[in-house]
C-alpha cells in the first residue's frame, strides 16, 4: 500500500509538469535534466575504464597505492564494471531515489518535479518557468555534485551548486531553495 502511494505521488507530480492541470501557476518547478546524469555517469565510466586500461600493468607490478590517481579511480572503475544496469541506469535510479524525495519529503511542499531524458522532452518541459536541477552523476562516488540554474527569465542570475551524500540530503537543498526556505537572494 506504501508502495502505492509513493507511486501515485510521483504519478501525480509527473502529470502536473507535464500540463495535466495539476500545478498551480505559482509553484516552483525543478526539472532533473537526466539526460545530462546519464551521459556524465556514462563518460565517467568510459573514463575509468580507459585509465584502467592504460595503468592495469602499473597496477599489478606496483600495487593500486603507488599509482597515482588508482585510489580515486578503482572504486568508479569497479562499480562501473560490476552494475547491472549500466552507468546510465545507475544514474536513472539515482534519481528516482531522489523523485521520491522530493514526492515524500514536507519541506517540498509547494513545488512540482520533472524529469527529462532526450531532447524533445527537454524542449517541452524547458518552456514553462523552472528550475534546472543537473546532477554530475558519478558511479561509485559517495557524493555527487548539483547545479541548480534558475529559470532564464528570472531575476537570479547565479547558479547553485552542492554535493550531497545521498538523494534526501539533495532533496533538503533544493527545495529549500526553490521554495526561499532559506536566505534570500539578490541579484
Amino acid at each position: 500500500m506504501r508502495s502505492f502511494v509513493k507511486l501515485l505521488i510521483v504519478t501525480i507530480l509527473t502529470m502536473a509538469n507535464f500540463g495535466f492541470g495539476f500545478a498551480h501557476a505559482s509553484q516552483p518547478t525543478v526539472v532533473i535534466d537526466g539526460w545530462w546524469s546519464s551521459d556524465y555517469a556514462k563518460n565517467g565510466c568510459e573514463q575509468a575504464t580507459s585509465w584502467m586500461n592504460e595503468n592495469r600493468s602499473l597496477i599489478n607490478r606496483m600495487g593500486c597505492d603507488a599509482v597515482t590517481a588508482c585510489t580515486d579511480v578503482m572504486p568508479r572503475y569497479v562499480a562501473c564494471t560490476t552494475s547491472a544496469v549500466g552507468a546510465a541506469g545507475e544514474a536513472r535510479n539515482y534519481e528516482t531515489d531522489l523523485m521520491t524525495q522530493f514526492a515524500t519529503k514536507q519541506n517540498c511542499k509547494g513545488a512540482s518535479f520533472a524529469r527529462v531524458y532526450s531532447s524533445s522532452d527537454h524542449v517541452a518541459a524547458m518552456a514553462a518557468p523552472h528550475w534546472t536541477l543537473i546532477i554530475d552523476y558519478v558511479v561509485g562516488s559517495p557524493i555527487q555534485d548539483w547545479t541548480l540554474v534558475p529559470d532564464p527569465k528570472s531575476n537570479l542570475n547565479s547558479n547553485l551548486q552542492g554535493q550531497s551524500q545521498i538523494a534526501a540530503d539533495m532533496a533538503d537543498s533544493v527545495c529549500a531553495i526553490v521554495l526561499g526556505q532559506g536566505g534570500t537572494l539578490s541579484h
